[in-house]
């Protein structure tokens, strides 16, 4: 009884490990990802901004 007792518990400890780990690179991933999708818009923002003050440099 004992002994299964520590299989279980063993278990249960690799089963929680392998949580923690999925969470974490969930996290990393998605921590990533917004960070992607921010740069990008920061990106396209300072696109836009140069566009327009090429177009106001030429119509001046």
């Amino acid at each position: 009884m004992d002994g299964a007792f520590q299989i279980d518990q063993h278990a249960a400890y690799v089963i929680g490990a392998y949580a923690v780990a999925a969470v974490g690179l969930l996290g990393i991933g998605l921590a990533s990802w917004q960070r992607q999708r921010r740069l990008r818009r920061q990106a396209d923002v300072l696109e836009f901004q140069v566009r327009n003050r090429r177009r106001r440099r030429r119509d001046a």
